[in-house]
């Protein structure tokens, strides 16, 4: 479970996991050898964005109980990204990206969390000086594994899907 003191308006994110609404935080990492696993460190979306990876917490209400449902990690591999578009106001700005053969360019500008459910995207920051310069990358995220659980009524863990590339285990309780 999230920690209590989470401050919901700055880390919930409201989502959808496997049809059905979802509350999703992210953190920096996570502990313990128990299942569920603990989150550590939240992290507000664009810091999320802003990093080399994250993990994301989904959580769902069965039985009047919130109970973790799924348990993503998530790595940003990060390139400088020449911005040619115009400048705006000092902000963080997110482009879906647009492919002509090896050539990439922003195609439409998109939220952080649009941002988050693509498999690349251009992050444009500019700062707040007198020049407003534009600083942009291109971000590719890359799912690296992940934790699933599924639950007996009552919420006592029933099965545990462990995944990382090319490699699935599951434990049955």
């Amino acid at each position: 479970m999230p920690e209590k003191d989470l401050d919901e308006a700055l880390y919930k994110l409201e989502g959808l996991y496997e049809g059905n609404p979802s509350e999703e935080y992210l953190f920096k990492s996570w502990s313990g050898y128990a299942h569920s696993v603990r989150p550590v460190g939240p992290l507000p979306m664009t810091d999320a964005l802003g990093s080399e990876g994250y993990c994301r917490a989904r959580y769902q209400v069965h039985g009047g109980r919130r109970l973790m449902m799924r348990f993503d990690t998530v790595l940003l591999a990060r390139a400088p990204f020449n911005w040619s578009g115009p400048l705006r106001e000092p902000g963080i700005y997110y482009y879906s990206v647009q492919r002509e053969g090896e050539a990439i360019g922003p195609k439409s500008e998109v939220t952080a969390r649009q941002a988050m459910d693509l498999e690349e995207f251009i992050q444009l920051k500019i700062d707040g000086g007198t020049e407003k310069t534009p600083k942009a990358e291109h971000v590719v995220s890359a799912l690296v594994g992940y934790f699933g659980y599924e639950y007996r009524t009552g919420g006592v863990l029933a099965r545990l899907t462990a995944w990382l590339p090319h490699r699935t285990r599951t434990l049955d309780y």
